[in-house]
């Protein structure tokens, strides 16, 4: 995971989203390797970002960082009823 976080520190995003789908199949319960991801996703502009999101938000519910991106994501997918309803479910 920490090789991914450099990766993507340099802008490798394609690198840290290898590092952290790797980290993932090692250990599927550990919600930063999926926000790492979901970062690298987004910079990457994946469409698919959304199931990292809810597998994170799933993991750990208060996670603000996960929740954050998720709402981040529904955005720029268009969803905005799904982002609002998520950003009033964090507070």
């Amino acid at each position: 995971m920490k090789l991914g976080q450099a990766y993507g520190a340099l802008g490798k995003w394609d690198d840290d989203e290898k590092e952290q789908s790797a980290a993932i199949a090692l250990d599927s319960t550990r919600p930063e390797a999926y926000r790492e991801r979901i970062k690298a996703e987004t910079n990457l502009y994946h469409d698919d970002a959304l199931p990292a999101c809810n597998q994170a938000v799933q993991l750990d519910p208060t996670d603000a960082d996960a929740l954050s991106q998720r709402g981040f994501v529904e955005m720029r997918q268009h969803d905005y009823a799904a982002a609002l309803a998520g950003a009033q479910a964090a507070h």
